[in-house]
């Protein structure tokens, strides 16, 4: 049984043939990928390598993490199964950021595609600060901070 490994503190200049040539040091490699920004195509620094076999895997982990490779040291570890988001955007993904960070400091955050009636969840919420988002073409969020009264 095959084992995903992924791959990070890539150099950005690191393609995935580099990556397939490396880790075929440590066994058979079925599939070796950079994962790059899909708007400007660059590095984002991480990548996924799929050796033939656990053992293969366990031994390119073992001799991979933190070895220097293209000037940066490297993070080995089995892949975790990758959650299942939606085809949501990037917009989505800095809003459930936002979100995760407003629910210590009792923010609300909401996101919409249009206008958003502000005054009926300012209404509806106890927190004390609501944040409505609202994603432009470009997947950036614009945001607009509205205080609730008390």
């Amino acid at each position: 049984m095959s084992m995903k490994l992924y791959v990070g503190n890539l150099a950005f200049q690191t393609s995935s043939e580099d990556l397939q040539q490396l880790f075929a040091q440590a066994g058979t490699v079925e599939s070796a990928s950079v994962v790059e920004d899909r708007d400007t195509g660059r590095s984002r620094g991480f990548g996924f390598v799929e050796m033939a076999s656990k053992e293969e895997g366990e031994a390119a982990i073992a001799q991979f993490n933190g070895k220097e490779f293209n000037g940066r040291n490297l993070t080995v570890n089995e892949a975790r199964p990758r959650e299942d988001r939606g085809n949501r955007g990037a917009a989505a993904d800095a809003v459930d950021l936002a979100a995760d960070a407003a629910a210590a400091v009792a923010v609300t955050v909401i996101v919409a595609v249009a206008a958003v009636d502000a005054a009926a969840v300012v209404a509806a919420t106890a927190a004390a600060v609501v944040v409505v988002g609202i994603a432009n073409h470009a997947g950036n969020l614009l945001t607009k901070l509205l205080p609730v009264e008390q």
